[in-house]
């Protein structure tokens, strides 16, 4: 894991940390990313921003041949933003409202809904490969952002 500090604002820190793709990924990005807002003081997001970054993590385990996810958290007073990168540019995540008996296809449902905030974006470099999804939360636990 590494620590950046956004030298324009110094309320921000920003954290980095890369699993393994795999069955653990999810788990083990979730406990990380929980135990980094409860040690950040952002223990009210922490349980959403568990669920969130499993299901993303999962997306990635699922549906992408990346062999490393990268996970990048920005903490400031007023909210938290994760991101989540894969090797997948040409394929957007979807919001799929999944039927009752379906056991899954409900990830970016669940993100959708619980996030103040989130998107896809890719890099800038023009050679880079991949997106990154990322969720913001607020701290103040506002409603989502009318789209």
């Amino acid at each position: 894991m590494s620590t950046v500090e956004d030298n324009k604002n110094a309320l921000r820190k920003s954290f980095r940390f890369s699993v393994p793709n795999g069955r653990t990924a999810p788990q083990i990005a979730r406990d990380m990313v929980a135990y980094l807002l409860i040690l950040t003081g952002h223990s009210r997001t922490s349980d959403s921003a568990r669920l969130l970054v499993s299901e993303i993590v999962t997306n990635v385990y699922q549906h992408t041949s990346t062999p490393i996810v990268h996970i990048d958290i920005s903490v400031r007073p007023e909210s938290v933003t994760v991101a989540v990168w894969d090797n997948r540019p040409e394929e957007r995540p979807r919001v799929l409202y999944a039927h009752a008996e379906q056991l899954g296809g409900r990830g970016m449902q669940l993100v959708a809904q619980e996030a103040a905030q989130w998107g896809v974006s890719w890099p800038a470099e023009r050679d880079a490969r991949g997106k990154r999804v990322w969720f913001s939360l607020r701290e103040d636990g506002a409603e989502r952002a009318a789209a």
